[in-house]
């Protein structure tokens, strides 16, 4: 399957992982691509999946079932088509790979889209509605503004939530089908202190959690079921998040403020 050309420049297999590899570094803890993201080399492209090495058997096993369908998705993102992703073990040790820059291949592969093109830019989504124009690609606008807005622990939430849909392709408008969890295998995943999802009390006043979080920002759903010990948490979350409100906005450091309000001014909107 030959891959797609950029307005400059042909893409290789390579400057498009380099790519990949920058946009999951804005999804993903420094810990988490680090460990497992940091070390690894593409070793060949073929007939449509990128085969990708890793230092041993146990960073296989781990990507393959936490990461796979991010780094698939991300990949069709930046090629612009369906693509396939396998991780094998490299027979000889890969040395440290250095702190990816999202490299300049092509304005159509790393920047956003302008307002005329949103509709247009998502081939799984053909009969978007116009209505729709205020949502977003997860690997772009929701990186770099709604990470911050959420924090570490409830976007870390969001997206292990987000990754265990795994319906066809949907409306942007929709949500994820409630699912399980409880909270220490949910805190073990992400990773965090199980206060850090459900809240706790301190000085007898209430410390919300990255649960409360989600749902005062209106992007996730948690009901809790049952009793201790035996208490489980069905999770839903939106499949896109929408541009952020003014409020949302006010919410952000000083210097992200300006970020979004020149994105926004850069696209016309």
């Amino acid at each position: 399957m030959p891959l797609p050309t950029s307005p400059t420049q042909p893409v290789t297999p390579e400057q498009i992982w380099q790519t990949a590899l920058g946009e999951l570094q804005l999804q993903l803890t420094s810990a988490t691509f680090n460990t497992w993201l940091g070390r690894t080399r593409l070793v060949a492209f073929e007939d449509g999946t990128f085969v990708v090495g890793v230092h041993n058997a146990y960073a296989q096993d781990w990507l393959e079932h936490r990461l796979a369908a991010m780094v698939k998705r991300t990949l069709h993102d930046v090629a612009g088509q369906a693509v396939e992703v396998r991780f094998v073990v490299c027979e000889r040790e890969l040395p440290p790979a250095p702190v990816p820059a999202i490299p300049i291949i092509g304005t159509a592969l790393i920047d956003p889209p302008t307002r005329e093109e949103i509709a247009t830019r998502d081939e799984r989504l053909p009969d978007m509605a116009p209505d729709d124009l205020g949502w977003y690609p997860i690997s772009t606008y929701a990186s770099r503004f709604w990470r911050p807005l959420l924090g570490r622990v409830a976007w870390a939430v969001y997206e292990i939530v987000r990754e265990s849909d795994k319906r066809p392709p949907k409306l942007r408008t929709e949500w994820t089908p409630p699912r399980a969890w409880t909270a220490p295998a949910l805190a073990e995943d992400v990773p965090c202190g199980r206060q850090a999802l459900t809240g706790t009390l301190r000085a007898g006043k209430p410390q919300p959690g990255a649960f409360d979080r989600l749902a005062a920002l209106e992007v996730g759903r948690v009901q809790r079921q049952g009793r201790e010990p035996h208490i489980v948490y069905e999770i839903s979350v939106r499949v896109m998040l929408p541009w952020l409100l003014p409020e949302q906005i006010e919410q952000l450091s000083e210097q992200l403020r300006v970020k979004h309000r020149r994105w926004m001014e850069k696209r016309g909107l």
